[in-house]
C-alpha cells in the first residue's frame, strides 16, 4: 500500500475491480490505520478502543474497523483514520458516489431508477433523499459553461407552462406551484438512427429556469417577465435584439406575458388539437365515420392556422359546443394564425414541465421537503442548460 493512500483518489481501484475486491479494500484501510497507530504521537493521542465503521461505495458497503484515542488533556475523542480520510463524523456516503446519485438526478432519473442503477450499494430513497437535503444546491442554476451569442432579430423561443407538486413541512403536506421556462434558437433535424422513422427536431441552444411559489406566495406574470430578463441575459448575449416568441396552452398569463413583452405567440398544437379531438370523435362519437371527416376538416383548419375559418366550421357543424371551447379558440386566435407560420417549430411546454418536473419527481402522490425540491430542481437545471439537447 503506498503512503499516499486515499480512499476518495483510489475509488477507482474499487470501481475497477469490483464488488469481489471490497474486502481487500478493507483490508487496507485496516493496515492503513494500524500505521497511523504506530506513527502517531503517543503524547497526544492514547488508545481507548476500536470500533466499526461502515461506507458504502458504488459497489457496495465496506465495514471496516478503526482505532479510537482519546485525547490527551482534552474531552472527547477522535479516529485518526477517520480524519487522514476526511470522513465526516455521521457520513457514509462517498463524495464520489454522492457526486454519481446527484448526476443521475440531473438527467431526470427518478429515486427508484438511481436505486436500481446503483444496485450494488443498497442505496435507499431515504438515503437520496439525504443526500439531496446534506447540500445547498440553489447557486447551481446560475453555472453556465457557455452563453450563447444572439444574432440581432434572431428568433428566440420562451417556453412556459405550470405544474405542481406537493412538499412536506413540519409534518403537514401543502401544494407547490413550480413554474417552468425554457428558452432555445430553433430546431435542426438530424437522422434518425432508425431509418423507419423520420427525421428527429432538436432543439438548439436550449436553458431552462424555474420559479416556485404557493398560496401565500403565488407567481405572478409581472414575476415571471421580471425573471425572464434576467436569466435570459445570463444564459445569452444580445437578449435585448431578438425576436421573442412565447408559446404555451392559451392560459390567459401566458398571453398575457407575450403581449407584455412585445413577442408573438404561438399555441401549443396539442392542446388545440386534443379539444377538437373531445368535440367530434372522443367517446361513442368515434364511432360514427361522419365525425371523423369533420374533425380532419378541423384539425387542417387548425394547422394551417385559419382560425377565422375554424370558428365558423365550429359554429356551423351543428354540434352543441360549450361556450369555455368556444371561448378557447376565439381567445387563441393569434395562436391559431401562428400555426402556419414559418417560425412555428412547436411549443415544448408541456415536455418541459414533464422532463423538469413531473418524471424525475413521480407522477404519484409523493411528498419531498422544500429543501429536496429546490436542490432536485436546481440539479436538473445545471445538467440542461450545460449537457443536453431535446427532441422536439
Amino acid at each position: 500500500m503506498s503512503e499516499g493512500f486515499n480512499i476518495f483518489t483510489n475509488e477507482e481501484w474499487i470501481i475497477k475491480h469490483g464488488k469481489q475486491f471490497l474486502e481487500e479494500y478493507k483490508k487496507k484501510l485496516e493496515e492503513l490505520d494500524l500505521k497511523l497507530l504506530n506513527e502517531r504521537d503517543k503524547s497526544k493521542y492514547k488508545l481507548k478502543d476500536i470500533r466499526p465503521r461502515i461506507i458504502i461505495t458504488e459497489y457496495g458497503p465496506i465495514i471496516f474497523f478503526r482505532r479510537r484515542y482519546i485525547i490527551v488533556g482534552k474531552k472527547g475523542y477522535i479516529y485518526l483514520l477517520d480524519e487522514h480520510l476526511g470522513l465526516k463524523k455521521h457520513s457514509r456516503i462517498l463524495p464520489s458516489l454522492k457526486k454519481k446519485v446527484l448526476n443521475y438526478i440531473g438527467t431526470g432519473k427518478r429515486y427508484q431508477d438511481i436505486i436500481d442503477t446503483l444496485g450494488y450499494t443498497n442505496i435507499s430513497k431515504t438515503t437520496i433523499g439525504r443526500i439531496l437535503n446534506s447540500i445547498d444546491n440553489t447557486s447551481k442554476i446560475f453555472e453556465i459553461e457557455n452563453k450563447v451569442n444572439l444574432s440581432i432579430g434572431q428568433n428566440l423561443y420562451i417556453n412556459m407552462d405550470d405544474g405542481y407538486i406537493k412538499y412536506r413541512i413540519n409534518k403537514k403536506v401543502l401544494k407547490l406551484s413550480v413554474r417552468i421556462v425554457s428558452f432555445n434558437t430553433g430546431v435542426e433535424y438530424k437522422e434518425s438512427k432508425s431509418t423507419k422513422t423520420r427525421k428527429r427536431g432538436v432543439l438548439q441552444n436550449k436553458r431552462v429556469f424555474y420559479i416556485i411559489g404557493n398560496k401565500t406566495n403565488p407567481i405572478t406574470w409581472k414575476k415571471t417577465i421580471k425573471m425572464i430578463n434576467f436569466w435570459a441575459n445570463n444564459y445569452y448575449e444580445n437578449f435585448a435584439n431578438t425576436k421573442l416568441i412565447v408559446g404555451g396552452d392559451g392560459a390567459k398569463w401566458v398571453k398575457k406575458i407575450a403581449r407584455e413583452m412585445n413577442a408573438e405567440f404561438h399555441l401549443d398544437r396539442f392542446h388545440g388539437i386534443k379539444y377538437l379531438k373531445d368535440l367530434f370523435v372522443r367517446g361513442k362519437k368515434k364511432y360514427d365515420s361522419s365525425n371523423w371527416d369533420l374533425y380532419k376538416i378541423a384539425v387542417n383548419l387548425f394547422k394551417n392556422g385559419k382560425a377565422d375559418q375554424l370558428i365558423k366550421f365550429l359554429k356551423e357543424s351543428g354540434l352543441s359546443i360549450s361556450k369555455q371551447i368556444m371561448n378557447y379558440f376565439k381567445y387563441n386566435r393569434d395562436g391559431i394564425v401562428s400555426q402556419a407560420e414559418q417560425s412555428y417549430i412547436g411549443v415544448s411546454a408541456e415536455t418541459d414541465i414533464c422532463n423538469v418536473l413531473k418524471a424525475p419527481l413521480g407522477f404519484k402522490k409523493a411528498t419531498y421537503t422544500l429543501r429536496n425540491v429546490v436542490n432536485f430542481l436546481s440539479q436538473r437545471a445545471f445538467e440542461i442548460n450545460n449537457n443536453f439537447k431535446f427532441n422536439n
